[in-house]
């Protein structure tokens, strides 16, 4: 899709009407295509980004990818409704009815399939804290654990940073992005590639504070890039931020806003999407709700649309939730869908954070995914400083950004084989469970997997795992005659053991010093060769 065309996009888009109300807003889905298949080609709707991560992924361009018939548009029209915005996924439009209207004629167009009333629910809620940074000696500052924990910051070592990906960051909103010092990389290399409100339908206003900061705290999980406070996951991607849920209010928007979101996200070429909402249910209205038998991965409409999104060629990583402690206890949507990279939440420890969602499914199958950190998270504040924050809000981006710098390290890959390593280099896989899913993935060892001969980074072997006061190393690769340094540091970046040893085979450590339930992360150097491993005390 070229640039005047997108730019046509928007401006029809500015002559929807602004105040809506849910309740009153429907989902009008059509039989057929035929029409639009023969008027447009592949070009009109998608950009070249977008044809070139298709061909590349051996994806054909499909009826699905075909907007929607101009014609039954218009008859929808004459018949005295309003299209608020079409869906080139679901071969549906969303319009407005006047609840005392009769549907009958607009169900007797012989191309309406079915009319379907458009939910709203209340959202997954996060909290946030400010307490003491620790000092560190790693530039990533405090933000060292979140990324250390999924060994991401080897693959940053290495230059792979998510260059030559784009990440859609679909969300409540963006305040200050354009200012805050954090995202200063981001703007003056010119790597935000598109916006929109789609709540307002407007371009985003980023000067906005009566809707939250909820988008700029999850961006900075990836984007951030300020030295010995926080480093993004994938600080060299290139994003497209649009806000689709209405944080000032007690319900998330409709679900069409997300739908169109992932569209456009596609129609740019977005290799990546992100999203920390979660759609469930609403207790004092049980005409507009969602229930437990609807997280089965293939009724809600953003389910839906999101694992469509994934039969385009993109990855597609979702939080699971915060309602770990609540009545609800499970995944929302669209987490339960099954092409969904779905991420709870734990802390530095590698313990799961008590709000994190559960699976399973409805029906059956294992949710979460992974998880990586979301209890005290590191992430932006609105004074150009840092704090932490709780919620699979942010575990989610920060899953999404090193998915994007392992991505950008293996092009190659599909993104079900990319969503297939990230699970497989998990340190339960293959067995897991419904709070951990396949736990956390090791980055690392996910290029090793495929034999990425740039890094030449080994894993040392240990025992017993998890350690005790004393642990075993094998230095057995290494010259006997030179010493090596062993260099252990703490989830944040703190060296708390250093020693020089000669090899002999096997070394025996006492770290009966260091804290329990930590985890710590060990580097052994000899000259030019460095081995790691990371261990659980």
């Amino acid at each position: 899709m070229n640039t005047i065309l997108l730019n046509t996009l928007k401006l029809l888009l500015l002559f929807l009407p602004t105040f809506v109300v849910a309740q009153n807003r429907y989902w009008v889905s059509f039989t057929d295509k035929h029409e639009s298949m023969e008027l447009y080609k592949p070009s009109d709707f998608l950009s070249t980004s977008s044809i070139e991560r298709r061909a590349s992924q051996n994806i054909e361009i499909q009826n699905n990818d075909y907007p929607v018939s101009p014609n039954y548009k218009n008859e929808i029209k004459q018949l005295g409704y309003s299209i608020y915005r079409e869906s080139r996924w679901l071969n549906a439009v969303s319009i407005q009815i006047n609840e005392t209207e009769s549907f009958t004629a607009l169900k007797n167009l012989p191309f309406v399939n079915t009319v379907r009333k458009v939910k709203s629910y209340y959202g997954e809620k996060i909290s946030t804290s400010q307490n003491e940074f620790s000092n560190t000696i790693s530039e990533y500052g405090p933000s060292f654990s979140q990324i250390a924990q999924l060994n991401g910051h080897l693959l940053h070592e290495q230059g792979y940073k998510g260059l030559g990906v784009t990440i859609a960051v679909i969300d409540a909103s963006f305040y200050k992005v354009d200012s805050l010092l954090i995202f200063d990389s981001l703007r003056l290399n010119n790597r935000i590639l598109d916006t929109w409100d789609f709540v307002l339908n407007q371009e985003l206003d980023f000067s906005n504070d009566t809707i939250g900061s909820h988008g700029t705290m999850v961006l900075s999980c990836m984007a951030g890039y300020m030295v010995d406070s926080l480093i993004g996951t994938a600080p060299e991607a290139s994003y497209l931020l649009y806000r689709t849920e209405d944080a000032s209010s007690e319900t998330l928007t409709e679900e069409d806003n997300w739908v169109f979101a992932a569209e456009q996200a596609d129609a740019f070429g977005a290799d990546i999407i992100n999203t920390s909402l979660g759609y469930s249910n609403l207790w004092d209205d049980l005409e507009n709700t969602h229930t437990y038998e609807d997280m089965d991965g293939n009724t809600t409409v953003i389910t839906i649309a999101a694992d469509i999104a994934a039969s385009k060629g993109m990855l597609v990583v979702n939080s699971a939730g915060n309602s770990g402690t609540s009545e609800w206890y499970y995944i929302t949507a669209p987490a339960d869908g099954d092409s969904v990279l779905t991420v709870g939440a734990v802390g530095a420890d590698s313990l799961i954070a008590s709000f994190s969602s559960h699976g399973p499914t409805a029906d059956g199958r294992m949710k979460p995914n992974i998880v990586s950190q979301g209890l005290y998270s590191v992430v932006c504040d609105l004074e150009d400083g840092i704090r932490t924050a709780n919620g699979t809000s942010f575990s989610s981006p920060i899953m999404a950004g090193m998915a994007a710098s392992a991505w950008s390290a293996l092009p190659e890959l599909s993104n079900m084989d990319l969503y297939d390593l990230i699970q497989q280099s998990a340190h339960l896989y293959p067995t897991g469970d419904n709070d951990y899913g396949y736990g956390i993935p090791n980055f690392e060892s996910l290029l090793q997997y495929v034999n990425i001969t740039e890094i030449p980074l080994q894993n040392l072997n240990y025992y017993p795992n998890p350690v005790t006061d004393f642990v075993q190393i094998n230095l057995e690769n290494f010259d006997p005659k030179t010493p090596v340094l062993i260099s252990i540091y703490n989830s944040l970046g703190m060296l708390v053991f250093s020693n020089s040893i000669l090899p002999e085979g096997s070394s025996k450590l006492n770290l009966s010093s260091l804290p329990q339930n930590s985890i710590y992360f060990v580097k052994a150097n000899q000259g030019v060769n460095e081995y790691h491993c990371k261990l659980l005390k």
